[in-house]
């Protein structure tokens, strides 16, 4: 009897380790599988308002036009993909600026948000966006700088962030080769991608093995 009993402890015992050890590879396994760790979203939108985003480059020098068109079109579309808040169609911003343009240069960012029918105000300007060409050097990148802010349009108080007036965002492309088969606006173009992807992740979860392309700062060159 004292032998049997024996062997039964060992028996438990070794199935009890195994089980410890099943237990603690199947975390592992659910770790690589989760695609490691998430950084979570800096500020996550009331996601049933309606959301408008606003891009302009107020006070900028030189034209920005071309970045403020192509990043409201890209960030609109991350922000759907990833199904933050319901975005108004960029168009209805449009035609408001085509029905009155001195009239619309007077309206706040929740007047437009009002007009539009949007809850909320995703604001974007392009504080810096200029492209750099170092002497004989045959290559060309993109740097761009921006401050970003949620409003609520019927109060007019900034929703996020509520310790700042805005969170600043700034991005540097890759160097590409400067010839006849990228153009500046090929350059500003990607910018204004770059940017987008960025100011995107600070509304919804994301894993940093999904960045397309290394940050670089335009400081170390």
């Amino acid at each position: 009897m004292t032998y049997i009993f024996k062997r039964c402890a060992m028996v438990v015992l070794v199935v009890s380790i195994s089980l410890a050890a099943g237990c603690e590879l199947a975390g592992v396994a659910v770790d690589r599988a989760s695609g490691g760790t998430t950084i979570k979203a800096k500020y996550v939108p009331v996601p049933k308002d309606s959301l408008l985003v606003l891009v302009e480059s107020y006070g900028l020098a030189l034209d920005a036009g071309i970045e403020a068109e192509h990043l409201t079109l890209s960030l609109s579309q991350s922000l759907t993909d990833n199904k933050v808040a319901p975005v108004l169609n960029d168009q209805r911003l449009e035609r408001l600026k085509d029905a009155d343009p001195r009239e619309y240069h007077k309206m706040t960012i929740a007047d437009i948000g009002r007009r539009l029918g949007a809850k909320q105000v995703l604001y974007v300007n392009i504080a810096r966006a200029e492209i750099v060409r170092p002497a004989g050097s045959g290559q060309v990148r993109g740097h761009m700088e921006a401050t970003v802010k949620i409003v609520d349009s019927a109060t007019a108080e900034t929703r996020w962030p509520t310790d700042s007036s805005s969170e600043i965002v700034q991005i540097t492309t890759n160097w590409i080769p400067d010839n006849a088969n990228k153009t500046e606006s090929d350059v500003r173009g990607q910018m204004a991608d770059q940017m987008a992807e960025d100011i995107g992740k600070l509304f919804h979860d994301y894993h940093p093995d999904e960045e397309p392309m290394p940050k670089v700062n335009v400081d170390e060159h």
